[in-house]
Parts: structure tokens; C-alpha cells; sequence
């Protein structure tokens, strides 16, 4: 949002200077020189580029680059451009004194439903669309959650039931087919539920079977103790 509001302020700043003395602005054809920061003084400057030489990833071929210079020296603080070229809007800045401008960065715009996309126009109605990976140290996603398999009510499926629609469909009950998810993608909160929701049915299971195994281990115990007595009377 700065930067959006950054342009709305090039573009007032440009109107003023320029809106009084003249119909229109020149565009300076410099295509094949990438000037030094110090180059631009106190000025806004509209030039005619390759990409390729100012160095412009995810550009077209040419370009428009807007400067902004508020002042002649680093005091004024730093000297800003924008590069407006078919594939979207780049900008960097540049300190006076310094020979390189810092690296590019694309500006993300909302589209007229809000919605952003980074790397790609395709949302698909999503409001944010990401064509490429994600670096997070957290992601909170506001779900359900799985407790309901410890309601009272809940009906547990049998081992048995789980082995025929294995055997029968290929995958867990409630969750997506290996097509599915190649067709579809996963929906992270939804997906973190559904395997919660195993998890906690795998722990049902292996208490029911802890408790069949400690019952067992009675009667054996009750049984030995029959063939001790039994033995003795045999004696």
C-alpha cells in the first residue's frame, strides 16, 4: 500500500510541475544508459529504456522509468524510480554519492476485487495467489478443529471397516484421492482437521486395545493360576 500511495504521489508531484507549462511531458530517449543516482538532482525525470540495461527482472523488452530526485545531494534522501513496463511495475532506489541503485522489487497491485496475485493474473477467486513458494516462520490458519471424536456419541469405525474401504477405495475415509488432490490442491485447514481427526481415532484404537490386552492378561494370569492349583492336585 506505501508504494501504491507512493505513485499517486509521483504522479500529484509530476501534475504540479508540469500542469501549468505545458500540454504534455517529454520522454528523454536514454534507452541504452543506466544513469548513477547522482545523475538525477532535483528533478522528475520520464526516460525511454531497455530492461536489460537498468538490469529490470520480470520485464518486457523497453520501458518507461519515472526518477524522482527531491534534492542534490544524500541529504534530501534518496532518489527514487519507477520502471512502467508490460509486465507490471518495478521499483528501486538510489543514494547520491553511490555509483548502483538497489536491487529492483515489483510493486503488487489489487485488482478492482481486491485480489493479489504475485507471479501470476490468475487468482481463480482466491484474494491472494502466489505462483511460486512461500517463506513463513508461522502461518495461522482459523479452522474447526477434531474433538468431536471424543464425543460420547461419536461412532468409531471398526478396524475392519477401515481395512474394507481401503481395500475397496484406496485411501482413509474423509480424506482426498491421490487425483483429487492433483486436480483440486489441499486446503490446509480443512486437511489439518481431517488428519487430526485420524490421529485421534488411531489413539481410540490403541487404548480400546491397550484395555482388550491388560483384560487378557487377567484371565491368563487367573488361568495359570487354575493350572497351578490343578497340577498340585494331581500330585
Amino acid at each position: 500500500m506505501k508504494k501504491i500511495f507512493f505513485i499517486l504521489l509521483a504522479v500529484s508531484y509530476t501534475n504540479l510541475i508540469f500542469g501549468q507549462d505545458a500540454s504534455r511531458i517529454i520522454i528523454h530517449d536514454t534507452r541504452s544508459v543506466n544513469s548513477e543516482p547522482s545523475f538525477y538532482q532535483r528533478s522528475v525525470n520520464f526516460e525511454f529504456k531497455y530492461s536489460s540495461i537498468l538490469n529490470a527482472p520480470y520485464s518486457s523488452y523497453y520501458g518507461g522509468l519515472m526518477t524522482i530526485a527531491p534534492w542534490r545531494d544524500a541529504t534530501g534522501n534518496k532518489n527514487h524510480q519507477l520502471f512502467f513496463n508490460d509486465n507490471g511495475i518495478l521499483y528501486r532506489t538510489g543514494v547520491h554519492g553511490q555509483s548502483t541503485w538497489a536491487p529492483w522489487q515489483k510493486i503488487v497491485i489489487q485488482d478492482m476485487n481486491g485480489r493479489v496475485g504475485i507471479n501470476t493474473s490468475d487468482t481463480k477467486g482466491h484474494n491472494l495467489a502466489v505462483n511460486g513458494t512461500i517463506l513463513a516462520k508461522e502461518i495461522k490458519v482459523e479452522t474447526g478443529w477434531a474433538d468431536f471424536v471424543f464425543d460420547k456419541d461419536y461412532k468409531l469405525p471398526s478396524l475392519a471397516e477401515v481395512e474394507k474401504h481401503i481395500q475397496e477405495k484406496g485411501h482413509l475415509q474423509g480424506i482426498p484421492t491421490e487425483a483429487e488432490v492433483k486436480e483440486n490442491g489441499v486446503n490446509l485447514g480443512e486437511m489439518n482437521v481431517k488428519l487430526l481427526q485420524k490421529v485421534e481415532e488411531l489413539t481410540l484404537y490403541i487404548i480400546k486395545h491397550e484395555k482388550e490386552n491388560k483384560e487378557k492378561e487377567k484371565q491368563i494370569d487367573h488361568l495359570l493360576q487354575r493350572i497351578e492349583e490343578l497340577e498340585k492336585h494331581i500330585k
